[in-house]
Parts: structure tokens; C-alpha cells; sequence
């Protein structure tokens, strides 16, 4: 489903960008989205304090991007998430604003705590209001692909190593959207592996006994990296429309801080190396199950500043290396501008672009590839000049009157946006730009929290 022909790409485009919950003013919710660039899809995802949208994408790229990307928690209330007491429902009036046909691809997390707790918190309710969700956006003509608990083969995530109620769940909520939601794809997920099996941690609970069953894929007794990281978690070709996965170049661990904090150049094989090396060939195992690839997050940071006391002490810059623009240059040109690296795996259909600035373990990290606030937008225009030059196949986003009806078409030439508006030049401008539409989002949100 939403697969595009042949040669061509959605790259999509997960947005920085968290709303004030007039509910808990107190704390704010993250939003992803996607962008596209034909037949293959592509997605971006910009930071933690930021505050984007599509509208300001568009305008400031001059580009209607094909795929936006956003998220939200399952259940979507609760105090035991990582927002607690705020609807993390995602606003669909963001994505509406920009009046394109855009795919919308749309993560679901199921966030609650403690570890190990996350699957016992869904409820039927839960799962139907998600369906009953994906309907309205397909009654409306917009295209979903569903995301459904990624990375849920890795160590960091409350709801991960659980394979036994994660495919129970996948399944039970992919027959229920082939019934009521026509227009939306479920997307299987997994963190590639650059080695085997991931070790479970406390950040993922107590591990039952089918779950070791299922995951000691050697029969050595324990889960380790000589255990397959994908098998265990498969729910089934019947439910699975695309295979997904999530791919870093996070450079050198510092075993001494243990975190990272090297800004340097990616290994110059480092996309293929991934995709096809460690314990299972990970490409070969997608072709193997016939459905096509989006690499779903694909991120490569430049590393700001280093929290040695925490992110309420002083922070300590962080030696710029090679620099912002080579280090992501180098990054990008090994897969979304590679054209002779597309045509090699053709499974690959979809990239996703991670543009988010985020505080993670003790370090503020700049994944962003279309921000236009650093260094005069150098990053941006570098990135949009090789896209252009690259000959690679992009699916962009038609213009609508605030309903899809019409199927992409693939082009490779961009889709010029007529901005009838000065492009933001700064963060500080989007950020009043929204405050300016702050009432009516508020309106948006309580809407919608009150219809699921």
C-alpha cells in the first residue's frame, strides 16, 4: 500500500515542533513530521525546544514535501507516561494547514511506566480509539501509514523485548485498521542491528518466560548479541505493509563519559555496512519477506555541548571537529542523494530525516537537516542543492483544497510552493507565528480530546 513505482522515493519530514496542552501548561508534547520526495519516501526530525510546522517548512524550503511525520503515546492520557496528565493527541490541524496531499506517517508509543507495564496499559478502548482515529483522517482523503511501537526490538524503551504482547497487540490493532481504515498501512519497525540481539536493561522490565523463549533465538539460555534482533518481533506478512527501521551515525562512544561526544565524519561505508552487515543482512531479510523498506529515521548529529553535572549545570562546548555541514554532507550523500546506492536496493521506497535538537545522555545534539536558523541555513541549502543534483527520484506533495483525493505523481523536478509570506529567517519568528495561533491550536487539541 502507498507504494511508489519503481526508481522513486518518499522522503519524508518529522518536524521539531511541541504544543502547549492548555491542559497542563506546565509541559509540552513533541510532534514529528515527515516530508517526501517521490517514490521514495524520506522523513525529517528536528529537536526537543523547538517549535516548527509544516506551513514553516514549506515556506522557508519553497517545497511541498511529500511525507509529514508526527506522533503520539498509547494510551494518549495518562500520568504513568512520559507526559503525564496531557492528551498527547497529535494535531491534525498542523498537517490540514498546509492544504497538500501529503502522506502522513504517524508513530504510536506506547509510553507507561514502570518498565515492563507498557502493554497491560492498552486497553480494547485504546486500540479502537486509534483506529476509529486513523478512519477520520482516511474519511478526509489523507493517507496514513501507521508506525506502530518502533524499535521495539532494542533495550531503551518501556514496551521493548516484549515480543510475546507486542505482535498480540500489533496484530489485534492491524486486522482492526484492514477493516475500518482503509487508507492506512501498518508499519513493522525494528532498530537495525549492527551486531545481534539486544540485552535487556531495566529500562525494559522483567522479562517473562515466552519472551526469553522467543528471543533466545541460539538456545543458549540467555538473550545475547548471537540471537536474531528481528525474528521474534515478526507479527505476520497478513499485517505488515512495510517494513520499517532506524539508522544513527551517533560517530565514537567516549567509553570514559559514557556518551558520545566526537563530532567527526561518518565511516564511508557506513549506510551499506548497516544495512547489510552484522549477525542478519538486514536488507536481504526485507527482500526475503517481500514488502518494500522505509528507512524511517535516518540521523546523523553534530554534538553542541556536554553536561558533565547534568542539564541544570554548565555546559561545556564541544569541539566542532570536521564541522555542522561536512559531517552531515558526508552523511547524506550515502543514501538520500546516492542515487547508484538507491538503484542497489530497490526495496528501499522511504526515508525519513530526524530534524530534531535534543538533550539526550548529558549531551545537545543537532540532528536537523533543513533548520535555517544555523549558520545562515548552510546545512539547508547544501542539503536541497544535492537533493536537486542528485537525480534521484522524489515524490512530492499536489496542492488540495484541504481534502486528498488525487494519488502522488512522481517527478523529478521539485514542486515549487508560491510563499506569499517571507520564509521565518529565525527560530524566534515561528515561534510567534505560532503563539499567534496559539487560540486556535488550543481549540484544535480540546476537539479532538473530547471526540476520542
Amino acid at each position: 500500500m502507498f507504494e511508489p513505482p519503481a526508481g522513486s522515493m518518499w522522503l519524508s519530514v518529522w518536524l521539531d515542533h511541541y504544543r502547549e496542552h492548555t491542559f497542563n501548561t506546565s509541559r509540552v508534547v513533541s510532534e514529528r513530521f515527515s516530508e517526501v520526495l517521490t517514490s521514495r519516501f524520506a522523513t525529517a526530525w528536528q529537536g526537543t525546544f523547538h517549535v516548527d510546522t509544516p506551513q514553516a517548512l514549506y515556506s522557508r524550503t519553497g517545497r511541498q514535501w511529500g511525507a509529514l511525520s508526527m506522533s503520539q503515546n498509547i494510551p494518549v492520557f495518562s500520568e504513568l507516561t512520559n507526559d503525564p496528565g496531557v492528551n498527547d493527541t497529535m494535531d491534525y490541524s498542523l498537517v490540514d494547514a498546509v492544504n497538500s496531499d501529503a502522506l502522513l506517517l504517524i508513530s504510536i508509543y506506547p509510553y507507561t511506566f514502570p518498565a515492563g507495564t507498557s502493554w497491560t496499559a492498552i486497553l480494547d478502548s485504546d486500540i479502537q480509539a486509534l483506529v476509529d482515529q486513523c478512519a477520520s483522517y482516511n474519511k478526509k482523503g489523507r493517507r496514513v501509514i501507521l508506525r506502530f511501537a518502533p524499535e521495539m526490538n532494542g533495550n531503551w524503551y518501556p514496551w521493548a523485548l516484549q515480543p510475546t504482547a507486542f505482535i498480540a497487540t500489533f496484530r489485534k490493532l492491524a486486522l482492526l485498521i484492514q477493516a475500518q481504515a482503509p487508507l492506512t498501512a501498518m508499519l513493522w519497525s525494528p532498530m537495525v542491528s549492527e551486531n545481534g540481539g539486544y540485552v535487556p536493561t531495566s529500562s525494559t522490565g522483567t522479562m517473562s518466560a515466552a519472551d526469553l523463549a522467543l528471543l533466545d533465538t541460539n538456545k543458549n539460555g540467555v538473550v545475547d548479541s548471537g540471537d536474531n534482533p528481528y525474528t521474534p518481533f515478526w507479527p505476520g506478512t497478513d499485517v505488515v505493509d512495510w517494513v520499517g527501521a532506524s539508522m544513527y551515525d551517533f560517530g565514537p562512544y567516549d567509553n570514559s563519559l559514557s556518551t558520545y561526544v566526537t563530532n567527526s565524519l561518518p565511516p564511508s561505508n557506513f549506510f551499506e555496512a548497516r544495512l547489510t552487515g552484522g549477525l542478519v543482512n538486514f536488507y536481504d531479510y526485507v527482500v526475503s519477506l517481500g514488502k518494500p523498506l522505509s528507512i524511517t529515521e535516518l540521523g546523523k548529529p553534530f554534538y553542541l555541548d556536554y553536561f558533565a553535572n547534568g542539564y541544570n549545570g554548565a555546559a561545556t562546548p564541544i569541539d566542532a571537529g570536521p564541522g555542522n555541514l561536512a559531517m552531515k554532507q558526508a552523511f547524506w550523500s550515502q543514501a538520500i542523494t546516492n542515487k547508484t546506492m538507491l538503484d542497489k536496493y530497490p526495496n528501499i521506497k522511504f526515508i525519513g530525516l530526524f530534524e530534531f535538537r535534543k538533550y539526550e545522555l548529558e549531551t545537545l545534539r543537532d540532528f536537523q537537516f533543513l533548520n535555517d536558523t544555523t549558520n545562515g541555513g548552510t546545512v539547508m541549502k547544501a542539503f536541497l542543492a544535492d537533493i536537486d543534483a542528485s537525480g534521484v527520484n522524489i515524490i512530492w506533495a499536489n496542492s488540495t483544497n484541504g481534502t486528498t483525493t488525487a494519488p502522488p505523481t512522481a517527478t523529478t523536478t521539485k514542486s515549487i510552493l508560491t510563499v506569499t509570506q517571507a520564509p521565518s529567517s529565525s527560530f524566534s519568528e515561528r515561534q510567534a507565528e505560532l503563539n499567534a495561533f496559539g487560540f486556535l491550536v488550543s481549540v484544535c487539541v480540546i476537539v479532538i480530546a473530547g471526540l476520542f
